[in-house]
């Protein structure tokens, strides 16, 4: 394939880049010295060979062989939908060690290659408690009367990956979906621009900003205790928990009057009740090409965050030219290779006749968004 870069070619350009950055990175707690993974979502689409679950498989076939050693994916409420797995499997039962089974019943999994897998995981017990809304995951009265049934979920969940991946180094990572969104509707970026919806974004006990965000924390500590737990009888598994969260600047402007940036943003809620040692930020309010705000919010949220991933990054384009993903790889190249633990582009595979146009790679498994990834692009 074009444009594939040889592993030395990559350290030494990011031993260049290095101290181009250093003044960059230099007020950062932490600065991550090895080269951190490129990982591959698929959730925005899938290569649509077969069908049903053989689309998933496939795809994290394809993101495999083309040198991807993390991959991303989904698993909660809807996951039938999202996944166009007929008929559900899990009708019925709705436990994320269910999907999780499906999801992993594939040799695709066997291959060496794969370090990393990272799960967005939103638990069905505060989904379902809740009448079905992500408000479960911030409501704090439904939260604790649930507490010990959502830590056993995830203890679930987290046997089926000791038992799929057993003797393998394979590191797993607990995520979830951009957390700012969560709390705010659906949509933190309308609730920032926009002040009708805004002024129509009731949380669910007319908690205030900071107290549903602070909500949402909480939720995090409970899957850190069952991640705690679960490490500690089984201390062979390399399992962390890195909360994700969308809003670094985005409500820098008050959000029309609607918001307090120093105390509403999940970020904010995280430094808060102390930090974290692992986090994952979506980027979108702040990507952009070298000289932008990029390392600046990455410098900002590594006060708060001892270590991060890039959660979500990428460029439509479908409406942005080729220049705006270069330039974005480029950059998640540099960051990938001093201060993330791994970056992760949305998405790997784009639907057939999709809107947008994000995917590394099309519905055929055809190179698109690949072949501009530069230095950032995995070794097959």
């Amino acid at each position: 394939m074009s444009h594939l870069t040889s592993f030395p070619f990559r350290r030494n350009h990011a031993m260049i880049r290095q101290a181009a950055l250093a003044s960059v990175f230099a007020l950062s707690p932490v600065a991550a010295s090895a080269e951190g993974f490129v990982g591959a979502y698929v959730w925005g689409g899938m290569i649509d060979t077969h069908v049903g679950i053989q689309r998933f498989y496939d795809t994290v076939d394809s993101a495999l062989n083309n040198g991807f050693t993390a991959i991303r994916f989904k698993l909660g409420p809807g996951q039938a939908n999202d996944y166009g797995i007929t008929p559900d499997p899990c009708y019925g039962i709705k436990t994320l060690s269910c999907y999780a089974q499906v999801m992993f019943d594939s040799p695709v999994w066997d291959n060496p290659k794969l370090t990393t897998v990272i799960l967005t995981a939103l638990d069905f017990t505060a989904y379902l408690n809740e009448g079905g809304s992500n408000n479960g995951y911030v409501d704090t009265y439904n939260l604790a009367a649930h507490q010990a049934a959502i830590e056993a979920e995830y203890t679930g969940l987290f046997n089926v990956l000791q038992q799929r991946f057993a003797g393998r180094n394979v590191q797993f990572i607990l995520s979830n979906w951009e957390g700012d969104n969560v709390v705010y509707c659906g949509s933190s970026y309308n609730y920032a621009t926009n002040p009708a919806f805004a002024a129509k974004c009731v949380h669910p006990n007319n908690e205030s900003n900071a107290q549903a965000a602070a909500g949402l924390v909480t939720w995090f500590g409970y899957r850190d205790q069952a991640v705690a737990a679960f490490v500690a009888a089984n201390p062979s598994i390399n399992l962390i928990q890195a909360p994700e969260f969308n809003a670094y600047s985005m409500f820098d402007s008050g959000c029309h009057g609607y918001c307090n940036a120093a105390t509403d943003t999940v970020l904010a809620q995280i430094g808060a009740a102390g930090g974290r040692g692992y986090c994952s930020y979506s980027s979108y309010d702040t990507q952009g090409v070298p000289g932008s705000t990029y390392y600046s919010s990455i410098t900002g949220i590594l006060k708060t965050c001892k270590h991060m991933m890039i959660g979500e990054a990428g460029y439509d384009m479908a409406v942005k030219p080729q220049s705006m993903d270069l330039g974005l790889f480029q950059e998640l190249y540099e960051i990938d290779t001093t201060a993330a633990i791994g970056v992760v582009p949305w998405h790997y595979a784009d639907p057939a006749n999709s809107p947008t146009k994000y995917g590394l790679v099309d519905h055929t498994g055809a190179p698109q968004d690949l072949l501009l990834m530069g230095p950032l692009t995995p070794i097959p």
